[in-house]
């Protein structure tokens, strides 16, 4: 073990991780699922393919990254969106198991709490396939009906504070790690969780080139508090 365990004044207790591009990074899956983006925004959306990326860079821009927005402009549910977009990426021909996030993930020794923008079933089948699955003490579906709380929120810093509430913690003892700094950090961050970035070239405190990495910066962190 790596030492972490010992709770002293705002050390770790928690871990809240984003699910895709966070615990597992895939160029074929990312680039599946931008295919499968095209494919539905040119149909749904009647964009003309030779226009697409041009639309594409100044919706992001003009909504900020965020895709609960920009599907309201289009007037296209999100779970439509989401069927024919993520639950049609080929996640078992994709992914395998993860013997060293496995590894890492029962070193770090923590409450693991994944809070995720897919879907349900997509979650589960990727978190059977890396071998994660029990793991992780509590996955949360943002804009889903999940079944361990009445909680429907479009933002992830909801769900944080219901996990901050469950294990009875302040923000300062839990650590949110994910690869989008708007969608999964910015929120969180501002209300005081520790929150690390990972596979982003953007700036920030604090940030980890691999998911195991997390093991370092959190020892890192509970140093500086004991």
């Amino acid at each position: 073990m790596i030492g972490i365990t010992i709770w002293g004044t705002n050390l770790i207790r928690t871990v809240i991780f984003d699910q895709d591009n966070t615990l597992y990074l895939s160029i074929p899956m990312r680039d599946q699922f931008r295919n499968n983006l095209k494919k539905f925004l040119v149909r749904e959306a009647k964009i003309e393919i030779i226009k697409y990326d041009e639309w594409l860079k100044n919706t992001l821009s003009s909504f900020g990254n965020n895709w609960y927005d920009i599907l309201d402009h289009l007037n296209i549910d999100h779970h439509f969106y989401a069927s024919q977009i993520i639950e049609t990426l080929e996640v078992e021909k994709i992914l395998k198991a993860d013997p060293e996030l496995v590894d890492c993930l029962q070193k770090l020794d923590l409450p693991i709490y994944i809070v995720t923008g897919s879907t349900p079933s997509f979650s589960k089948r990727v978190r059977n396939i890396l071998g994660i699955e029990q793991l992780i003490k509590e996955t949360y579906i943002v804009n889903y009906d999940n079944e361990n709380c009445d909680l429907l929120s479009r933002k992830k810093i909801d769900y944080y504070n219901l996990i901050r509430k469950k294990e009875i913690l302040n923000p300062q003892e839990i650590c949110v790690v994910g690869d989008s700094y708007s969608f999964d950090l910015k929120d969180a961050e501002n209300q005081g969780y520790h929150t690390v970035l990972i596979n982003n070239k953007r700036d920030h405190n604090s940030k980890i080139h691999t998911i195991c990495d997390i093991l370092d910066t959190v020892s890192k962190i509970n140093i500086k508090s004991d």
